[in-house]
């Protein structure tokens, strides 16, 4: 059997199939998401330390979203269709 190696993530990387963007970074209490994927996709948030924060489906092409609830801190915001990463990028929540 093969051996694991561990791996240290030290940095993300947006990644963008389509026309997309969220903003504004930093954000409050309002985030908007703005894309050219046609059809449902859903948008994940993930805290510093991994643990999914916040997922909500998008529908429209310009969508926003009340992030209030979130504390102050940067995470790693996804854009999914059927699990494959449309968008990619960090937001600071202030």
């Amino acid at each position: 059997m093969g051996a694991f190696e561990s791996q240290l993530i030290t940095y993300i990387e947006a990644v963008n199939l389509t026309e997309n963007n969220f903003y504004p970074n930093p954000a409050y209490n309002k985030l908007n998401i703005n894309t050219s994927h046609k059809g449902t996709a859903v948008f994940e948030m993930y805290d510093i330390t991994g643990r999914k924060v916040f997922e909500s489906k998008i529908t429209n092409t310009n969508t926003t979203l009340d992030i209030s609830s979130l504390k102050t801190g940067i995470f790693l915001c996804r854009l999914l269709d059927n699990e494959n990463v449309i968008y990619s990028n960090k937001i600071i929540k202030q």
